[in-house]
């Protein structure tokens, strides 16, 4: 009895044994559940990556993967593209617009839906990151991104407002990458220079407005909307994202040391503005209002010194010949009367 319950005990521990191994043979090749980390629809928001780049030439199309990241982009069909920073973009959740009418949806856009109640600004890689929610109300979400202040030299206008469904295809790194359709215009300049009218010697200090043909003063803004009040030297309008408008009181450009003021940044390079001095530096006349396009060229503007007797032909010069002439004519007379006299 005993040495058959040994032979039981011992068959069981074997075929234990072998057991053991045939269990983590199957445990090492059963099936794992797939990770849902990269599947969209199981997360519940998704980390969405806008990209602005700056183009010589227009874009014609604005359709990119969204699984494509910008160095992706850059070597594929933005090569000669610059990121863009300062550029400014409403977001606005019209998911409820979409899905109202889905065949027929042309959005609206309602403060109410906004995703952020100020505009969010693109960095130094001309990016802007936010998470969204995949899931709206009762429905799969749709955003729409509006470009609420462009670069300048960018057409805001005609640069149109996009949506994004989501959930979207990540790239690899988890994000999902949108690029709004950019489109470079055409910007032009004029730059003067202020002299010493005698000898040429540039002048610091001068102070212009420019103005166009109604008196309006022209206005330089920042990218947060901020008037420009003096500005010094010459301007570079495109780098420095300021944006130019008409005003009743305009900003007021100052000559550097070089003597240089002006700025670019206009789209007309046709219509004639006035530059019009409004304080000489010291020891000078103020010149009168010179005519000019924003022609990409350079021109000089004089001043006077003052104390200086005027030009040949003016009119303080006339004045002083006629007293001459007066006093010549006098003086024969006199001299005549005393000849008849003797």
């Amino acid at each position: 009895m005993k040495k058959n319950w040994a032979t039981h005990v011992w068959q069981a521990l074997g075929a234990l044994a072998l057991a053991l191994p045939l269990a983590a043979a199957l445990t090492a090749h059963q099936p794992v559940q797939a990770d849902d980390s990269n599947d969209a629809s199981a997360s519940t928001t998704q980390h969405v990556v806008l990209t602005k780049f700056g183009f010589k030439d227009s874009q014609t199309s604005a359709e990119h993967s969204t699984t494509q990241t910008p160095d992706q982009a850059k070597a594929d069909w933005a090569g000669d593209a610059t990121p863009l920073a300062g550029v400014k973009f409403s977001v606005y959740d019209v998911t409820g617009q979409y899905w109202a009418d889905p065949d027929n949806f042309t959005p609206k856009l309602n403060d109410s839906d906004l995703v952020t109640k100020t505009p969010l600004k693109t960095d130094e890689q001309g990016q802007i990151a936010l998470d969204l929610n995949v899931q709206s109300g009762d429905h799969t979400a749709v955003y729409l991104f509006h470009e609420a202040a462009g670069r300048t030299g960018y057409a805001d206008s005609k640069t149109p407002d996009f949506w994004l469904s989501l959930p979207a295809e990540k790239a690899a790194d988890g994000n999902v990458y949108v690029y709004p359709k950019n489109e470079k215009i055409a910007t032009h300049f004029h730059k003067f220079i202020k002299k010493d009218g005698q000898t040429n010697q540039v002048l610091k200090g001068a102070e212009f407005s420019i103005q166009d043909s109604a008196g309006n003063q022209l206005l330089v803004t920042d990218e947060d909307g901020e008037a420009q009040t003096e500005l010094t030297g010459y301007i570079d309008a495109e780098a420095q994202n300021y944006k130019l408008s008409w005003a009743t009181t305009g900003t007021t450009f100052v000559t550097d040391s070089a003597g240089a003021f002006g700025i670019s940044g206009l789209e007309d390079a046709t219509t004639t503005f006035k530059a019009v001095e409004t304080k000489a530096p010291a020891g000078y006349e103020k010149a009168d209002a010179t005519d000019f396009a924003f022609d990409d060229k350079e021109s000089d503007i004089l001043d006077q010194p003052t104390g200086l007797l005027p030009h040949t032909g003016g009119a303080g010069i006339i004045g002083l010949l006629a007293i001459g002439a007066v006093l010549i004519v006098l003086t024969v007379v006199g001299i005549r009367k005393r000849q008849a006299r003797a």
